[in-house]
């Protein structure tokens, strides 16, 4: 009976251990470096990269956009603008949360003659 008891505490601690241990999900910070559509650097990049945060350096000015930037995500997003303009010359949305997530934007602005 005694082993039972250890063995049960030893299981407990073990599991106790490897959640600590775990990073948690969609605790980081994705960095847009650039004004591109697409590839490393990107917003569109930042918002599939599953990260809680998305800080857009201040060296970038405009981020120029072809199509809708999705967050397909379901937990809450931030991204964090310095004053920097989202913008496209295409009759698209400019953003949209497609599975209904809570997202805060600060200091950025869309441009563009599609919607939100």
């Amino acid at each position: 009976m005694n082993n039972k008891k250890h063995f049960k505490h030893s299981v407990i601690a073990a599991s106790l251990a490897a959640i600590l241990a775990a990073p948690a999900a969609h605790a980081g910070t994705a960095i847009v470096s650039n004004g591109n559509d697409m590839g490393p650097g990107s917003l569109r990049a930042a918002l599939a990269s599953g990260q809680s945060t998305i800080r857009i350096l201040k060296k970038v000015d405009t981020i120029n956009i072809d199509t809708t930037l999705e967050y397909t995500g379901t937990a809450p997003l931030t991204i964090k603008g310095k004053g920097q303009t989202v913008a496209t010359d295409n009759n698209v949305t400019l953003f949209a949360a497609t599975q209904g997530a809570n997202v805060t934007i600060k200091n950025l602005d869309f441009t563009g003659p599609g919607g939100f």
